[in-house]
């Protein structure tokens, strides 16, 4: 368990090739199903500086940057081949405004103070130490400029009609609870946070928006949610065996299976509960 402890320690190596797909595929999902990529201020007035966090594969800075030459993007990731894959999707999409670097959003941030107007950065808790959390939301508070806006976007569970399924995804918030990534072992705990963290750090006109993304088959965003799912539950398979001893290879496959099997069910419903919280500098 000594690697997946690591405070801010990712439990997938996100420079796989299959991970960065799976990401990219699940950022996609996220931006269409969310109503886009600022659906809170969907005209961006007043925003010329854009700071995405966590920033993945760019699908979402990309965007930004697409709607206007006007708008700087920057966006940070850890993960090498994710900003070489960002960089070369911003090269062939000709997004000169957009620019990207390699960086641990969990150290100070390497921005001047009062830099930004819009700090943005969606599905953390994955690698995120919930000690981590008031320290990261105060740097972001730091880079943004008087009148900036931070943007969080987090799950916070997922109900479906499939036992298995749900079976696999609440044993993960037990694991997620037992490395410190979580505040509860039956839900992530941190979307109900949030605006507190926001208020403490500073921030005003603090404001939560809460979408339920419907992934029942044949919804919209059904196959996108079916390969994010599918994909997670194989590349997580060492670090589910490794965090539940008492289950065998056997058993774990068997569910696992059962799982894909019932999501491929055409009765199969499900919501997965996000929230975007909003603050003001």
């Amino acid at each position: 368990m000594a690697d997946y402890a690591r405070d801010n320690a990712y439990v997938l190596d996100p420079d796989l090739l299959e991970e960065m797909h799976r990401l990219d595929i699940q950022g996609q999902m996220l931006t269409r199903s969310m109503g886009g990529v600022l659906p809170e201020r969907p005209d961006f007035a007043g925003i010329k500086k854009v700071l995405d966090l966590g920033c993945g594969s760019a699908e979402w800075a990309l965007q930004v940057a697409g709607r206007s030459a006007d708008i700087q993007v920057v966006g940070i990731d850890k993960a090498p081949r994710m900003i070489e894959l960002a960089q070369a999707r911003a090269y062939a999409e000709k997004r000169a405004n957009a620019r990207f670097r390699i960086g641990d959003i969990t150290e100070p941030l390497p921005f001047l103070a009062d830099n930004f107007d819009l700090v943005n950065a969606r599905l953390l808790r994955g690698f995120m130490a919930t000690s981590a959390w008031l320290p990261f939301i105060q740097e972001c508070l730091r880079v943004l400029r008087p009148g900036g806006l931070l943007r969080l976007t987090e799950d916070e569970i997922l109900l479906t009609n499939s036992l298995a399924c749900d079976h696999l995804n609440f044993r993960g918030y037990k694991n997620l609870a037992t490395l410190g990534k979580a505040f509860s072992g039956h839900h992530p705990g941190i979307t109900t946070r949030m605006p507190g963290w926001l208020k403490e750090a500073g921030f005003q006109q603090v404001q939560s928006r809460v979408f339920a993304m419907d992934i029942s088959y044949g919804a919209d965003a059904y196959e996108s949610f079916f390969f994010d799912f599918k994909t997670a539950i194989e590349l997580l398979k060492p670090f589910s065996l490794q965090m539940n001893p008492e289950y065998t290879v056997e058993e774990n496959e068997a569910l696992c299976e059962q799982a894909i099997e019932e999501m491929q069910d055409p009765g199969f419903s499900g919501k997965l509960y996000l929230v975007t919280t909003v603050g003001e500098k």
